[in-house]
């Protein structure tokens, strides 16, 4: 597998590269996103509960683009200018990576080290996702269009979200992956926290404050009252962005005919 290497640097990746197959059918369908949710909650379950781990969660994100995907190893003022965010923040970060033995710094340019590399292969064969070795400082290769779809999956734009725990990202995987599947019904709490690996207490929280941004919505389960069932709002821009990435990059999904038709009405 070749992969080639870009030169136009962006914070978020907004090409999406399609494989030329499209005519996938039934449980075949679900095969690439069942692979890239797998890998997301394995990449995604190490980040803490502080509102600090979203942005190191979108920070990883870009890193691994750099590195597996395009196979180049990144600078600090780079990453720094990608990203547009706090610069001692970004330091902070890469410096700390250092500090656990994730990146080294070789003539200000930031490559993997060989615990990383090792620890993605093993998320990659844990949730079946293909990859190649390669004989470059980088270590492997990953698809492309995987790592775009991380990236693009864990961007919050700067009022809706982008304060709540990186852990949040497990739960809204687990309930794009309910709602794409079964539609029809939505989640316990119990049931997203199981999904998600996420403790009760930690997911409460995480719930009522998307309910609040309106990025949930939450119902009374129509055979018992007391107990509460979350979905995703249709009107959330949030979720309207997630649909149209989740679209464009896994269209034989066939998002249109799956989802309710809420989903698709504007204004």
């Amino acid at each position: 597998m070749q992969i080639k290497a870009s030169n136009n640097q962006t914070w978020l990746a907004e090409s999406f590269e399609f494989p030329e197959e499209n005519t996938l059918a039934g449980k075949d369908r679900f095969i690439r996103l069942n692979g890239a949710f797998s890998f997301f909650k394995h990449i995604n379950r190490a980040q803490t509960t502080n509102r600090q781990s979203y942005r190191a969660s979108l920070l990883k994100s870009r890193l691994l683009i750099d590195w597996f995907a395009e196979g180049n190893p990144i600078k600090r003022d780079s990453l720094i200018q990608q990203a547009g965010a706090d610069q001692t923040f970004i330091n902070r970060f890469i410096n700390r990576y250092i500090d656990k033995n994730r990146c080294y710094e070789r003539n200000k340019n930031i490559y993997p080290t060989q615990d990383l590399v090792a620890h993605v292969a093993t998320i990659c064969e844990q949730s079946n996702t293909p990859y190649t070795e390669r004989d470059r400082l980088t270590g492997i290769a990953i698809e492309p269009w995987l790592l775009k779809l991380l990236l693009n999956f864990t961007f919050r734009s700067n009022d809706i979200g982008s304060e709540m725990s990186g852990q949040f990202i497990r739960a809204e995987l687990s309930l794009w992956d309910q709602l794409i599947k079964c539609p029809s019904r939505e989640l316990t709490s119990s049931e997203i926290a199981l999904k998600s690996d996420i403790s009760k207490s930690t997911l409460t929280t995480l719930l009522e404050t998307a309910l609040s941004d309106q990025i949930l919505i939450r119902r009374n389960d129509p055979d018992d009252e007391r107990i509460y069932r979350w979905g995703l709002n249709p009107k959330s821009s949030r979720n309207q962005y997630t649909k149209l990435i989740l679209d464009r990059t896994l269209p034989e999904l066939r998002l249109h005919s799956r989802l309710p038709a809420d989903w698709h009405k504007t204004g």
